[in-house]
């Protein structure tokens, strides 16, 4: 999980520093249409291969293209409103990204492998490590009322002004990725008839999951909480936001 965020992050940071240093490339009229090809693809294809996915673990993979899309597709908006943007999904990224990989890490412990075979009826043994992850992942699909859909509206209404068929694209990937969440319920309740309720995990790890699952629900009821943590990034690429 931390590789996972910490590469295309810095590598989308390193790109802003780059478009932010020169002129020629920042003020070129065919950027903003390859921010948006590239950020549409990566939506739709790792949407469409997530809604096929039987391996908790490769949805995760496929979720962090779909939130590296977003980005690039946050970017293509231009000017102050798409870097702001930019770096409110930073947020709620990481915390969703935290508490999946922690979560997932914890149902293998207790699973052969992280395959939808294998960890079947699981929320009945694990009820913490698996709503966790199917709450991180409801949040990076754009669920309502979690901490990942306010930034994502601001971002379909964005894009909506711009292209319609672009939003519509958009859509399709959030569905797919909606689709995977979907199986992975299904599959993580589907328990034999007669297996008892337990909880296997730690008290620190029930503790971890309690707040972050908690923290995911607050910045969805409240987007305006992260706001002051992000209000002088955007100051550091002085020209992008021109």
């Amino acid at each position: 999980g931390f590789i996972l965020w910490m590469f295309p992050t810095t590598a989308l940071l390193f790109g802003l520093g780059f478009l932010d240093r020169y002129t020629w490339l920042r003020t070129a009229p065919q950027l903003p249409n390859i921010l948006i090809i590239a950020g549409l693809l990566m939506v739709l294809t790792g949407g469409l291969l997530a809604a096929f996915q039987r391996h908790l673990g490769r949805l995760l993979g496929y979720a962090v293209i779909v939130e590296g899309g977003f980005s690039l597709l946050a970017l293509s908006l231009g000017g102050t409103t798409g870097l702001n943007l930019f770096f409110l999904l930073l947020i709620p990224r990481v915390l969703s990204l935290g508490i999946w990989s922690f979560s997932i890490s914890i149902l293998k412990e207790h699973s052969p492998s992280l395959r939808f075979s294998e960890v079947k009826g699981l929320m009945r043994t694990l009820p913490f490590a698996a709503s966790g992850a199917l709450l991180a992942h409801m949040s990076l699909a754009g669920v309502p009322l979690l901490a990942g859909f306010p930034i994502r509206q601001a971002l379909w209404e964005g894009l909506a002004r711009q292209s319609f068929g672009v939003a519509f694209g958009v859509l399709i990937g959030s569905l797919g990725l909606l689709t995977g969440l979907i199986r992975s319920l299904v599959v993580l309740c589907m328990a034999p008839e007669g297996r008892p309720w337990e909880v296997r995990e730690s008290w620190p790890e029930r503790i971890f999951l309690m707040l972050g699952t908690l923290a995911l629900i607050i910045l969805g009821l409240f987007p305006q909480l992260a706001t002051p943590l992000l209000t002088r990034l955007p100051s550091v690429f002085e020209h992008l936001g021109q």
